[in-house]
């Protein structure tokens, strides 16, 4: 990717507003949040001061960490850290604030917002320093923070209407913050920008702004006319705004388009990618996005064959805790943060670069992600690792769990060597709650025979754990594509049919209660 940018590949942009004479709304937005930084700041420094006394302890926890891990979670979340309107987010991918945490709302995974004077006043000063209107008194913190959030992300926002997708917008997830970044300072977007916020402005002076308005202007934002309106419910536009979907949403419905063909140039049929787009934003929505993959007919039909029980487990947001505190996660309830994990490494994957290559992820009950969390990096999760539900070209065909390479997030400034050996160990208590195998490729190979060699012992891992070469099914997908720089050398391709891998070379594990059953064809 890089020495095709380097050769000129890359589109040209439009040209570039600079960061000193960017709109005011910006400036506003910097000064909401000062606060935060200055907490990170801090913290840094304490940081620096306390690693001398620390070391030892480091070292001990790294020790640990070869032990196993701690426990394997199939809740949600950890309940977040107070209010924390200005703060950063902490080990969450859908969480992405920590909020009152009072209630949490099991239906969404996030915490529900609970009245509570600080939080109110909090989220008011911080909605009043970006829309640059005061917000009227008594309203619920609902709709404060509905309003915070939405400014906040439509003060930085792309222009997707206007660039479409392409290889000049981030490849991380934090580059989004950034007004520098090109496509963000890109003359279109900025003005989009400004239209947000005046528009957001006028909705606060006309009145006090309820859940109505609140959807409203975020189908707009999305590029969404008046006849989603009925579809779209308050309680999960406010989750979509948690997990920072307005820029995947409205690149996937302003950047349709740019979905026409693969990575390699082959034709993609923009109808069907139409229609799941449609499907996939509306269950957003709806609130209702997790429970629509898996319970949808193309869905149910890749994973039949599994029992009742192995659906459940599969589909179950399972989160594994690691010593020094790191955590694996399937994301979490709701899997909202499904739309920002291809931004962590690739980064052809990504939602506003090579957009139908996410399609399949976002689509398909097959599909998962592996998260890593580090507390090194609190910003969000900085690693992730794709996860696939298969089945092998046998007969009867057997359910395979596939676990592809571990990618980092590329600006996270964390050491990612523990990484492997907790998303294989991951991948093994999920492989043997379902009691199916689990396949992995060779940059993993060692990672699995020390996971295993650690839990059961060296004799049990020379029996449990072989080199193999499988083909693996492929039944249709409801993303219309499917992408994998490891099932195929395509790198994407249009998969409406059953198709059959080419041999892989990978090393198996197989679980102690393993279930042989078939899986039909």
């Amino acid at each position: 990717v890089r020495s095709c940018m380097a050769a000129g590949l890359r589109p040209a942009l439009p040209s570039q507003i600079r960061t000193s004479t960017l709109p005011e709304l910006r400036r506003r937005q910097w000064r909401a949040l000062r606060i935060g930084r200055a907490s990170w700041r801090l913290s840094a420094a304490s940081a620096a001061l306390c690693v001398v006394g620390l070391l030892p302890l480091y070292l001990g926890s790294m020790r640990d960490l070869a032990s196993g891990p701690i426990s394997v979670i199939s809740a949600p979340l950890a309940k977040p850290l107070g209010c924390g309107a200005l703060s950063r987010p902490m080990m969450s991918a859908t969480a992405q604030r920590p909020m009152n945490d009072k209630i949490v709302s099991p239906a969404y995974g996030y915490a529900a917002l609970a009245e509570d004077a600080d939080c109110v006043a909090e989220e008011a000063a911080a909605a009043e320093a970006l829309i640059g209107e005061k917000l009227p008194e008594g309203l619920p913190l609902e709709i404060v923070r509905g309003l915070r959030l939405l400014a906040e992300q439509a003060a930085m926002g792309i222009d997707y209407a206007t660039l479409g997708m392409g290889w000049e917008h981030p490849t991380a997830r934090t580059q989004y913050h950034d007004a520098a970044t090109p496509s963000v300072a890109n003359a279109a977007s900025v003005r989009r920008s400004r239209a947000s916020i005046a528009s957001l402005a006028a909705l606060v002076r006309a009145g006090a702004p309820s859940e109505e308005s609140i959807v409203r202007a975020f189908l707009r934002e999305i590029g969404f006319g008046e006849d989603f309106a009925g579809v779209a419910r308050f309680e999960a536009v406010l989750a979509a705004l948690e997990g920072e979907l307005m820029m995947p949403l409205r690149a996937f419905n302003e950047a349709r388009a740019s979905m026409n063909e693969t990575y390699l140039g082959m034709p993609v049929p923009l109808d069907k990618v139409e229609q799941v787009v449609d499907q996939i934003l509306a269950h957003v929505l709806k609130g209702d996005f997790a429970e629509w993959r898996y319970t949808n007919p193309v869905g149910v039909e890749q994973l039949r064959g599994l029992t009742p029980q192995q659906v459940a487990k599969w589909s179950e947001p399972t989160r594994m805790k690691h010593a020094g505190g790191l955590v694996t996660h399937e994301d979490a309830p709701g899997e909202l943060g499904f739309f920002w994990a291809t931004k962590i490494g690739g980064p052809s994957h990504g939602f506003d670069i090579e957009g139908q290559c996410l399609l399949p992820l976002l689509a398909n009950a097959r599909h998962k992600v592996v998260m890593v969390s580090d507390p090194a990096w609190p910003q969000h999760p900085a690693g992730r690792a794709h996860f696939r539900m298969l089945w092998t070209d046998s007969e009867p065909p057997l359910p395979m769990l596939w676990l592809e390479a571990v990618h980092k997030d590329f600006v996270a400034k964390v050491d990612p060597q523990p990484w492997p050996q907790a998303v294989v160990r991951h991948a093994i208590e999920k492989a043997n709650a379902m009691g199916v195998q689990l396949a992995v490729g060779n940059s993993l190979q060692g990672a699995l025979q020390r996971a295993v060699a650690e839990r059961s012992g060296p004799d049990v891992a020379a029996a449990a754990v072989g080199e193999t070469t499988v083909r693996l099914v492929l039944r249709p997908s409801n993303g219309v594509t499917e992408a994998s720089d490891f099932l195929s050398e395509k790198h994407d391709w249009v998969q409406l049919d059953t198709e059959v891998t080419a041999p892989l070379h990978c090393c198996v594990y197989k679980p102690p209660q393993s279930s042989l059953r078939g899986g039909g064809r």
